[in-house]
């Protein structure tokens, strides 16, 4: 699986960013928030405007590949849609960092001749 496999393209300001949820980037992201499961929950049920907009540009710069993108940046040239764009994207990226890879082989032993 190669990284743009791995991870999900975005444009601030444009200028395009690469989100990866790397192990180094997991463990950030569990420090500050404990959970995935939490991160869904304030993702996908709060109703509040300003505490979505935080978790959305906090989990950006720590999905973010490159260092060279600011949370100045990406606040002050982010419109609201984008910002509900970047929510998709985020999910997608930890979707995507998640998946593992299993490769089957078929075994002759276990197959079933038929008549």
């Amino acid at each position: 699986m190669s990284l743009t496999e791995k991870s999900v393209e975005i444009t601030v300001n444009g200028k395009k960013h690469e989100l990866l949820l790397s192990v180094k980037n997991a463990k950030r992201i569990l420090e500050k928030y404990e959970s995935f499961e939490k991160i869904g929950n304030l993702l996908l049920e709060s109703s509040n405007f300003n505490d979505k907009a935080d978790v959305i540009s906090s989990l950006i710069l720590l999905l973010c590949v490159d260092d060279k993108l600011t949370a100045d940046e990406l606040e002050s040239t982010t419109t609201i849609a984008e910002l509900y764009e970047f929510q998709v994207k985020i999910l997608e990226a930890i979707r995507k960092g998640s998946l593992r890879e299993v490769e089957s082989e078929t075994d002759p032993k276990n197959t079933v001749a038929v008549e």
